[in-house]
């Protein structure tokens, strides 16, 4: 797994060891292979630390990586780690915290850093990141803000020589638009194109010229060009250079020529122009003449036509389909109702079979199918022959009239199915049993039919059995289509699980078997649970779970197996282990994927009385305490992400089943990340919480699980910080920043309260005093930025006079919040009236609603004028 980045995605390389130990031997694509093959390969990882100290050389013998990972078997760095060129000059140098990125991840360009990104949590937060795109041979730099790309290059050469795209992320007056400018790698420009940068795929948003390109080595393959979101005109090309495709647009008809690679005229078409269309809809909708279908690709490699299509009158007439190797592969020809006939041809070219259609359905002639491998006969509208194949050509399925028979791969009979017309004059199977193939000409279902009943459904899956699936599921039904039983078998053919169901969905009882036929268990389920139920992992002989019931319906025993998803074995899957053994009444043991036992407890009555019991996953788990049916002790979190030495990231302390004293928390680089103290499960004394990169952050007292003296702080996403002060149980301020910038506050002081919101460059945009709290009593001042302020105020709750902007305005069920046309919502109050209007971007009045004050009642303004709802309709949101 070599370090590709690619746009967000980062594959990271592996490393070895130059000790006489162990090694594997990896091939370019970083997949095991012998040393004959080998372009890289690793010595056994050697214990180092708390971890193993992995090194990758390339077959040189050259350093490739080398850094710490926490398993030997497995790619879970902590630290540093470094990746070479085989020359020796360092490549790229990252940070990781179990098997995380985290922190700067640095590109080296000549022995010296030349792209670094920062990673938060797995994630790229800022910086840039460059990746060279072996497929395309080509380099792309994308630069990151807040987590989201904003610039992004591709380039032939380093440093940034022969440039291909250079995209940019602008504001626009609407949104954020993204521009890309595209040239031919010497320095020429081929174009710009503008769009939507939060919906790229929205073609209304295009303006401008739209390059695609050949690659390795680069050239035009197509080039289109919009104006205000409609297709203009594009020319295709071939990798020779020649033109493939010429295409134009004149009041609103699209007309287009095709040319072979030597110049000459293929075909016209013309059409009708769709809004909305980009690569793919360039054409327009059919009218009438020529529409050839390319192969595709971005490298250079001549396309063959896959099919052509003749229309007239916006109708298909004719259409044409070609082998891989030019020839004709079928043409069907359509007339008024549909199509008339199908021309079937072999590899030759040469006609193998006609079909003659009448009113839209076969009539007379020979259809062949080549995807499904099955040539179908008929006489006067009747199906009167059909013969399918298995993959390697021999017979499968042979029926004449309304009777199949189906044969195994040696031509031996394994079937019959016998067909009869329902009331609707369609054939549909009656007596036998239905077989069918997969994709890969494996049988994959067989279905019993009892006089046009389904009374059996079989499903065949992939077997190490040669030429046939083994079958995987067996489902049977009564004559009203209930499902009766189930049985599910083990891929050697023996029968796993025998199920049978009351009224279809209740299963009744069951029966177990291990891959000897020998009996496992016995199961009832209605009226009560009671006996032994086993359950299996997903396409696997191997038991998961183990649970006992007795008479009353109680479980009384589970043993359960889990898989360890942190590595794999040598055949490449992931190993099983024993994860828990519980008797809900006696002794209950837990273990890591390691076989080492995590905790030792006493159940009574179904519940932990005493000891330790694990709680969670392979990944992240907890051991917990308990005496007397109670959490008691240091229950403690541990997380394990990718295999090696968990790490402790939460010591909590209880006490008779609530958190009593001390909880500390632990980032993922062990250094601590809170303290906090409990008192009878409730936060209550000092409370500290630390930076990542360590010393304090915040401190808080709790009493009684309420905030009383010191700063809390929160965060809803990355970057985004709420803060909070206290004094003497009293809030007196919150603070909202995103990053560096403070975007609000809020300041009381007794019964009086001031918030403010700022923009970007830190002006207040919007001031909302209250001079008495309890009486919800105060005004708002609007800065519009113009030089232009608004001022409104309330009394009680309730506006008496100016101009007010609400969160949201609802009208019976409806919510402005709603509908993503409206920016704002205005509400202007004077003596006589309320007015709302719901206001667009640009400030525009989509709509407006006046009510008369004084009213008994109202319907449209019920929801704005509640004193409660209107206080916090308006107040900015903390």
């Amino acid at each position: 797994m070599k370090i590709y980045i690619m746009i967000i995605v980062v594959f990271f390389a592996m490393e070895r060891t130059i000790a006489q130990q162990d090694t594997t031997w990896f091939d370019s694509d970083w997949k095991e292979t012998d040393k004959g093959g080998a372009s890289f390969y690793r010595p056994t990882p050697q214990p180092k630390d708390e971890g193993y100290w992995m090194v990758d050389y390339f077959a040189s013998g050259a350093k490739q990586m080398e850094g710490l990972s926490l398993s030997q078997d497995q790619e879970v760095f902590e630290g540093t780690v470094e990746w070479y060129h085989e020359n020796g000059q360092l490549k790229q140098k990252a940070n990781y915290e179990m098997g995380v990125l985290i922190g700067e991840f640095v590109t080296y360009y000549n022995g010296k850093a030349y792209a670094t990104a920062q990673y938060v949590d797995g994630r790229v937060s800022n910086g840039k990141l460059l990746t060279f795109i072996e497929s395309y041979q080509c380099y792309r730099l994308l630069e990151y803000q807040d987590g989201n790309p904003i610039h992004e290059k591709l380039f032939l050469e380093m440093p940034e020589k022969g440039m291909i795209e250079d995209s940019r992320m602008v504001k626009g007056e609407s949104g954020n638009i993204l521009k890309i400018n595209y040239f031919d790698g010497k320095g020429n420009a081929l174009g710009e194109l503008q769009m939507d940068a939060d919906n790229t795929q929205d073609i209304s948003t295009y303006d401008g010229v739209q390059v695609n390109y050949f690659y390795d080595p680069l050239m035009k393959k197509r080039e289109v060009s919009y104006k205000h979101g409609i297709f203009q005109k594009g020319t295709v090309w071939y990798p020779s250079g020649g033109i493939r495709e010429k295409i134009h647009v004149d009041n609103d008809t699209v007309y287009t020529v095709y040319f072979d690679e030597e110049g000459i005229e293929l075909g016209e078409l013309v059409g009708r122009q769709e809004a909305g269309e980009g690569w793919y809809g360039l054409h327009g909708v059919p009218i009438n003449g020529t529409r050839i279908n390319f192969t595709e690709s971005y490298f250079h490699e001549s396309p063959s036509i896959l099919d052509i299509e003749e229309f007239r009158n916006g109708n298909v007439i004719e259409r044409k389909e070609f082998q891989e190797n030019g020839n004709l592969l079928s043409v069907n020809i359509y007339g008024e109702k549909g199509l008339e006939k199908t021309v079937s041809y072999d590899e030759e070219g040469h006609v193998e079979h006609e079909l003659v259609y009448k009113g839209g359905e076969p009539f007379e002639g020979t259809m062949v199918d080549q995807q499904k491998n099955v040539t179908t006969t008929y006489v006067q509208g009747e199906l009167t022959e059909q013969i399918s194949y298995y993959g390697d050509g021999a017979k499968f399925e042979s029926r004449e009239g309304d009777e199949s028979v189906f044969y195994d791969r040696k031509g031996d009979i394994i079937g019959k199915l016998t067909y009869k017309e329902d009331e609707n004059g369609k054939k549909k199977p009656y007596n036998g049993t239905f077989y069918q193939l997969n994709y890969k000409g494996k049988l994959y279902i067989e279905e019993d039919y009892t006089n046009g009943d389904r009374s059996r459904y079989a499903f065949y899956n992939s077997s190490i059995e040669k030429g046939r699936n083994s079958k995987e599921s067996e489902t049977f039904y009564d004559e009203k289509g209930t499902k009766t039983r189930y049985k599910f078998y083990y891929k050697n053919g023996a029968l796993r699980e025998d199920i049978t169901y009351a009224r279809g969905y209740e299963k009744k009882d069951a029966k177990f078997y291990d891959n000897e036929g020998d009996l496992l268990g016995e199961m009832a389920y209605l009226p009560k649970k009671h006996g032994t139920e086993y359950e299996f992992f997903s396409d696997t002989s191997v038991v998961r779970h183990i649970k006992k019931y007795d008479e009353s319906g109680e479980l009384v025993y589970k043993k359960s197996y889990a898989e360890n998803y942190t590595r794999r074995d040598e055949n490449g899957n992931y190993p099983m282990f024993l994860e828990e053994e519980i008797d809900y009444n006696g002794k209950a043991r837990f273990y890591d994927q390691d076989g080492g036992q995590l905790g030792e407890a006493v159940y009574k009555d179904g519940a932990p009385w005493t000891g330790v019991v694990k709680k969670g996953t392979v990944y992240e788990y907890r051991l917990i305490p308990y005496q007397f049916g109670q959490k008691q002790g240091e229950e403690k979190l541990f997380l394990n992400p990718e295999g090696g030495v968990p790490k402790l990231i939460e010591r909590t302390s209880y006490a008779e089943g609530n958190r009593q004293g001390k909880r500390f928390t632990y980032y993922r680089n062990g250094q601590p990340e809170s303290e906090e103290t409990y008192s009878r499960g409730r936060l209550d004394g000092e409370c500290v919480y630390y930076k990542k990169e360590g010393g304090v952050r915040n401190e808080i007292v709790y009493t009684a699980g309420e905030p009383t003296d010191g700063l809390l702080v929160s965060s809803d996403y990355p970057g985004h910080t709420k803060k909070s002060f206290y004094k003497s149980g009293d809030l007196l301020k919150i603070e909202v920043w995103q990053d560096k910038q403070l975007l609000k506050q809020m300041e009381t002081d007794d019964n009086q309260l001031r918030a403010t919101v700022y923009d970007t460059t830190g002006i207040e945009t919007v001031i909302f005093k209250v001079s008495d709290v309890e009486n919800k009593t105060g005004e708002v001042i609007y800065n519009r930025g113009d030089g232009v302020v608004e001022k409104g105020v309330f009394k009680d709750g309730l506006p008496v006079s100016g101009t007010f902007y609400l969160s949201e305005f609802m009208a019976g069920y409806q919510n402005s919040k709603w509908d993503e046309n409206i920016a704002k919502i205005k509400l202007e109050t004077t003596d006589e009236e309320y007015r709302v209007s719901a206001l667009n971007e640009g400030g525009e009045v989509l709509f407006s609603v006046t009510e008369m004050k004084g009213l008994e009642s109202s319907y449209y303004f019920e929801k704005v004028l509640d004193p409660y709802s209107f206080y916090y309709n308006v107040m900015p949101e903390f």
